[in-house]
């Protein structure tokens, strides 16, 4: 949904409703965060960012960033002014634009900072013993003002990149902490050694946003049908056999419409072991013992073995007569995943394509009052229905569009609600192709 999610969010800014991360006034109001001048108070520059506002405006407030006299050449950019906080320095990356200002660092200071606040409570680590934060050791932030919405964590540092500083920014920036977390809890041995990809991002995600929501069960079986269906993807049978980037990177040249959608997928494998019983702290001591010297890094068993024993000592629990071991194969995740967990948590409805020639693959739906979400739902390969999780949709009007199956093109909008948790049955017949959103 990368094409589109930005193309729709363009259309609607220019029919005069605010997009993803915008604000409808270009006045601060009282819950917002007022735009910083630059370090040496001698400039009012704006922030390439819009002011945060709402709750997380009223914690950047409380956070207030300092400059530093410590470099970050060695991770970001050799001409940044750098910040620091509590626990972090903050400079611009090596790509970031070169009209980016002081603003633009105290912004990613304030919110970072409160990222890495919420997952030290979520996760219950001690920040000296377990994280090597003591205020004399920091990590360093590279912020890339380029708004790409994406970003990397590695040992004592992470690169992001927000489009805006809203909550999608926020949680960008708590998923890549985390991975700074699991290189610190691996002994500062890189994540890509020892943890699974769909373990690496799926707990990520989970942290970044500790909810429950997970993909709808007919985008599940349709991906494990396709990776089933494969034998160029070396005998991947489910999603808890994706060990490596390049099992996702064979994963997405085969199947590029699952692109935006596998690390939503990676989540949901975790919370399925979260609904069995994996605490919060289980999962921090799964990363913390997969650490093993000279592991296979296409394998990592010890990873598969430490979660093995976690099953064993009761840490989690799956139905009777399955093990961790039967979630790798294609029956056993149909039986467990998609038979067992998700099939009563569904919500579904009847679907009608534009016509017969034209195959959608999803729906995007767009909050018509609350542009700082958006939500998508998959339709059934034979084009006759589509569903979401109960509850991961809030009553409210939405603008729907649907995307076809090569990604080409977007249909719609069309108006409908979510009443008492249901979208109803939608009828897409004749609706014509977005032009504002292929511009």
């Amino acid at each position: 949904m990368k094409k589109y999610t930005s193309l729709i969010s363009i259309a609607l800014l220019s029919a005069g409703l605010t997009a993803c991360g915008g604000s409808d006034s270009n006045e601060n109001t009282d819950d917002s965060v007022n735009t910083p001048s630059k370090g040496n108070g001698s400039s009012s520059e704006q922030s390439v960012y819009m002011a945060p506002t709402g709750e997380l405006a009223q914690k950047m407030l409380a956070i207030t960033p300092s400059v530093s006299d410590n470099s970050v050449e060695s991770q970001c950019s050799t001409t940044s002014s750098v910040y620091e906080t509590t626990d972090l320095y903050v400079g611009f990356s090596s790509s970031a634009k070169s009209d980016g200002n002081d603003a633009d660092l105290i912004y990613a200071a304030q919110l970072t900072q409160i990222a890495l606040n919420e997952l030290i409570t979520a996760t219950g680590l001690n920040k000296s013993n377990d994280l090597n934060l003591d205020g004399q050791n920091k990590w360093v932030i590279c912020l890339d003002n380029n708004q790409t919405g994406n970003g990397t964590g590695s040992i004592a540092s992470m690169t992001f990149s927000p489009i805006e500083l809203n909550a999608s920014g926020f949680k960008l920036a708590k998923h890549e902490l985390f991975h700074v977390v699991q290189t610190e809890l691996l002994g500062k041995n890189t994540i890509y050694h020892h943890l699974p990809r769909w373990f690496q991002e799926g707990s990520a995600e989970y942290f970044a946003s500790m909810d429950s929501s997970n993909v709808s069960r007919s985008l599940l079986m349709n991906f494990t049908s396709d990776l089933a269906s494969n034998p160029s993807l070396q005998g991947l049978q489910s999603a808890y056999g994706i060990n490596t980037y390049n099992h996702q990177q064979d994963i997405l040249e085969a199947y590029p419409q699952y692109d935006n959608k596998l690390y939503s997928i990676y989540k949901t494998s975790v919370n399925y072991l979260v609904d069995k019983g994996l605490t919060d702290q289980a999962l921090i001591s799964l990363i913390r013992n997969s650490y093993q010297a000279g592991q296979d890094p296409q394998t990592m068993p010890q990873f598969h073995s430490e979660i093995a024993m976690l099953q064993a000592t009761g840490a989690f629990t799956l139905p009777s007569g399955y093990d961790y071991t039967d979630l790798l194969t294609t029956e056993g995740y149909s039986e467990l995943i998609l038979n067992d967990w998700l099939n009563t948590d569904q919500y579904s409805a009847s679907f009608t394509s534009v016509s017969a020639t034209v195959t959608i693959a999803r729906l995007f739906l767009i909050p018509t009052l609350d542009q700082e979400n958006e939500y998508e739902v998959t339709v059934n390969t034979d084009q006759s229905g589509y569903s979401y999780a109960v509850g991961s949709i809030p009553d409210g009007d939405y603008q729907i569009y649907a995307i076809d199956t090569a990604d080409e093109n977007a249909y719609g909008p069309m108006t409908q609600s979510v009443v008492n948790g249901e979208l109803g049955d939608i009828d897409f017949t004749g609706v014509n192709v977005c032009e504002t959103c292929n511009d």
